[in-house]
């Protein structure tokens, strides 16, 4: 949960702090320079890294996969009919 925070208040403070830069030089019709592609790469890269290492984990995913393939996962039905 302090993780999730952490990533949370990041980006957010990423955007406030280079947003009004970008607003501004659109009103200048300036033509945008490289800042508004590392803007978003760094409101995005804490969020996907996030996801990647917290949310639906591709590697604990297959390890679940390879154990119910061989047949290592018991369910709870299956658990409460054996010892009944």
């Amino acid at each position: 949960m302090i993780v999730m925070l952490l990533v949370f208040m990041t980006t957010i403070v990423i955007f406030v702090a280079t947003i009004p830069s970008i607003i501004d030089s659109f009103n200048k019709q300036e033509t945008f320079d490289i800042q508004i592609f590392f803007t978003l790469l760094a409101g995005l890269f804490p969020a996907v890294s996030y996801l990647l290492l917290f949310q639906n984990n591709p590697i604990r995913w297959l390890l679940a996969v390879r154990k119910y393939e061989q047949g290592k996962v018991v369910f709870t039905e299956e658990k409460e009919k054996k010892y009944e």
